[in-house]
C-alpha cells in the first residue's frame, strides 16, 4: 500500500515541478497518472438506461387534436399574411403565380394518365382476344381430353401421395 502513496506523491510532486518549469506534456502525463489512481472510474447502475427510456415514455404527450392543429396552422398563415405584406410581398400574387405553375402540371399530369389508360386498355384488348384463341384451341381437337388426362392423373398422384406421407397414428 505505500508503493501506491509513493506513486502518488512522486506523481504530484512531478507534476508540480514539470508545470512550474513549463513542461506541459509531461505535467499533463504526470496529472493524467495520479487522476487516474485516484478517482474511482464511474458508472451507470444496472437498469438505468431503461428506465430512462420507461419514464421517456410514460411522459409523452399526448396527440393534439386536429381541430387545434388546423387551428395552429391557419394562425400561422393569417399572421404570416400581413409580415408578407410588410416586406412588400402581395400574397394574392403569390397565390396567382402558384395557381399558373400549377394548371400546366396538372393537364401534362392529365395527358400522362389518358396515355396510360389508353395503354392499359389496349392490353386489355390483347389479352382478351389472346383468351379466345385459347379457349378456342382447347375446346377443339383433342385438347380436351388431353386436360381431362392429366387432371385425372394429378388427382390420382394426390392421393397416393397423401396416403404415402400420413403422419404416423402416435403423432395425432
Amino acid at each position: 500500500m505505500s508503493s501506491f502513496m509513493e506513486r502518488d506523491d512522486q506523481d504530484l510532486t512531478g507534476w508540480l515541478e514539470a508545470e512550474a518549469d513549463g513542461r506541459l506534456d509531461d505535467a499533463d502525463a504526470f496529472f493524467s497518472g495520479l487522476l487516474a489512481r485516484s478517482v474511482p472510474v464511474l458508472s451507470p447502475p444496472f437498469g438505468f438506461a431503461t428506465a430512462i427510456v420507461s419514464r421517456a415514455v410514460a411522459l409523452r404527450p399526448a396527440p393534439w387534436p386536429w381541430w387545434i392543429r388546423a387551428l395552429t396552422a391557419a394562425s400561422v398563415v393569417l399572421a404570416g399574411i400581413p409580415l408578407a405584406w410588410l416586406q412588400g410581398l402581395n400574397p394574392f400574387d403569390l397565390v396567382a403565380a402558384t395557381g399558373t405553375r400549377l394548371v400546366p402540371l396538372v393537364a401534362d399530369l392529365a395527358s400522362v394518365m389518358q396515355r396510360v389508360a389508353s395503354l392499359a386498355a389496349s392490353i386489355w384488348g390483347v389479352s382478351e382476344v389472346l383468351g379466345q384463341a385459347v379457349l378456342a384451341a382447347c375446346l377443339t381437337g383433342p385438347g380436351p381430353l388431353i386436360i381431362v388426362v392429366n387432371l385425372a392423373l394429378s388427382f390420382v398422384g394426390f392421393l397416393g401421395l397423401r396416403r404415402l406421407l400420413t403422419p404416423p397414428k402416435e403423432c395425432w
